[in-house]
């Protein structure tokens, strides 16, 4: 028994959408792995007179890494970003600050000492390409 043109036509149709549907996936998943895309953040931390505070965040290694840090009250603190080996790579003793650094070896700290307390909020972006969950 012979196919008819129009089955053949519609296998046709249907093998061709498969491969433009694979496509599209394979271009989606190589665009979200190859572009570095922004991922905000937020950190929120008390010191007091007694002990200090401190969050800490991991980053891709090679990312860059920029924001800026403020007390709530307006007060001074010490202020510190520390990398994964415990060394500072940002200080600061002011009530507010921005910072900039490339990420190599995390995950970093973020931390304040103070005389009174304080609630030290730090909001930062860093960019990479796709982060797994």
């Amino acid at each position: 028994m012979a196919v008819s043109s129009g089955a053949s036509a519609r296998k046709g149709h249907i093998i061709r959408n498969a491969v433009i549907g694979v496509v599209l996936a394979a271009i989606i998943i190589a665009v979200q792995v190859a572009i570095p895309l922004p991922h905000p953040f937020i950190l929120n931390f008390s010191c007091t007179g007694l002990s200090p505070g401190s969050a800490a965040k991991s980053f891709p290694s090679g990312s860059p890494v920029s924001g800026s840090w403020s007390t709530v009250s307006g007060g001074s603190v010490e202020f510190a970003i520390l990398n994964g080996n415990d060394y500072p790579i940002y200080s600061s003793s002011n009530d507010s600050g921005s910072f900039a650094f490339t990420a190599s070896d995390s995950p970093y700290t973020f931390g304040a000492d103070c005389s009174n307390t304080e609630n030290v909020t730090v909001h930062a972006t860093y960019s990479a390409a796709y982060v797994p969950l």
